[in-house]
C-alpha cells in the first residue's frame, strides 16, 4: 500500500503492473486486465489499481448513523459493500455478488448500530454494523485499505458498541488474516 500511497500523493489514479504470477495479485485486490505477449512467445499478466489518495490516508472519523429512511446513505454503503466485496471476495463470482447485493440493503438496515468511517472530506472510507455483541458486517473501501480504517472500525464496535464476536467468512482469507492479527 506503500506504493499505491505515494503514487496518490503524486497524482496518478492508477497503478499497473506485468508480472508472470498468476493468482497473488487478484488476491491484494489488483485487477486482472490482460495478457501481454512476450517476444519469446510466452504470456505475462497485466494488473491494475487504483492509487490511495490523500485523503484516504489520513484517520477515519467515526461516527453513528442510521439507513433507514435515508436512501443516499443506504445506497453508498451498498456502493461500498460491493467495491469492498469485489476486491477481497474472490472466491465468490459476480453473479453471486449480484445475487447477495439484493439483500444488503436489508441487512445494512436492520443492523441495531451501524457506525460509518468518513475522511476529512466527508467521503465514505467503510462501515461497521453491530447486533447485539457480534460485529455482522465490516467493510471497508478499496481506496481506504491498510490505512487503518478497519481498525477503527473495529475498535468503535468493541469499545462503543460492546461488540465482543464477529461473524467472518471462512473463505475470506484476507478478513481471517485482518482478525488474527
Amino acid at each position: 500500500d506503500h506504493a499505491r500511497s505515494m503514487a496518490g500523493t503524486l497524482g496518478f489514479e492508477h497503478l499497473y503492473l506485468v508480472t508472470d504470477r498468476t493468482g497473488l495479485y487478484e488476491k491484494c485486490g489488483w485487477e486482472y486486465l490482460f495478457d501481454v505477449n512476450e517476444e519469446g512467445g510466452g504470456a505475462i499478466r497485466m494488473y491494475r489499481t487504483d492509487t490511495i489518495s490523500n485523503a484516504a490516508d489520513e484517520p477515519a472519523e467515526i461516527q453513528e448513523a442510521t439507513a433507514k429512511d435515508n436512501p443516499d446513505l443506504l445506497e453508498a454503503l451498498v456502493v461500498l459493500w460491493r467495491e469492498s466485496v469485489k476486491a477481497t471476495h474472490d472466491f465468490l463470482g459476480p453473479e453471486d455478488i449480484e445475487r447477495i447485493a439484493g439483500y444488503v440493503p436489508q441487512a445494512i438496515e436492520s443492523v441495531p448500530h451501524l457506525a460509518v468511517a468518513k475522511d476529512t472530506q466527508g467521503a465514505l472510507l467503510g462501515f461497521v454494523g453491530v447486533g447485539g455483541d457480534t460485529v455482522e458486517m465490516l467493510f471497508v473501501h478499496p481506496k481506504a485499505r491498510g490505512n487503518g480504517t478497519g481498525a477503527r472500525l473495529l475498535n468503535y464496535a468493541t469499545g462503543s458498541c460492546g461488540a465482543t464476536k464477529l461473524d467472518v467468512n471462512e473463505q475470506n482469507e484476507q478478513a481471517r488474516g485482518f482478525y488474527e492479527r
